[in-house]
């Protein structure tokens, strides 16, 4: 019971404010899916199978080769969004002065999921439509969302 209150509230306050992603992007695969590491904005979340915060970004039955894990982290550390921001140049081309990292903010969606809007959600409209010949999800892909459970321990 005393968990859901914990979500409950964690919740309420990740909805509350806008969030960074640090550079550079982390890829990872989970499961059978490739995804954005969000572990260092949540660190106190994971999903349900003890996997850290994650968006997903392609997914299929079988396993990706490790050489498809690192295309796809090559194409994110390459988009323009994951570059750098000179800081003394003043704001990027996004408009963020000094912001070293994607921003985003999160919407509720679901039961225990949050939509994910943004920086990152244009870098995952971006890798599903570049990889999309890699994806099961043909035809309707997923939005960016991720899924927010309190760790049990």
């Amino acid at each position: 019971m005393s968990q859901a209150v914990d979500l409950a509230g964690l919740r309420v306050r990740a909805h509350a404010c806008e969030h960074v992603l640090p550079l550079p992007v982390r890829v990872i695969t989970v499961g059978r899916a490739l995804a954005v590491d969000l572990s260092a904005v949540f660190p106190w979340a994971s999903v349900s199978h003890s996997s850290p915060a994650h968006m997903t970004l392609v997914y299929r039955r079988s396993q990706f080769t490790k050489a498809q894990a690192l295309e796809v982290q090559a194409f994110v550390d390459a988009h323009p969004l994951c570059q750098p921001r000179d800081v003394a140049d003043g704001a990027d081309a996004a408009g963020d002065a000094g912001v070293q990292g994607l921003t985003f903010s999160l919407r509720k969606w679901g039961r225990g999921s949050d939509l994910i809007e943004g920086q990152l959600q244009q870098l995952h409209a971006d890798v599903v439509e570049h990889f999309a010949s890699l994806s099961e999800d043909k035809g309707k892909p997923r939005p960016a969302h991720v899924e927010l459970y309190h760790k049990s321990s």
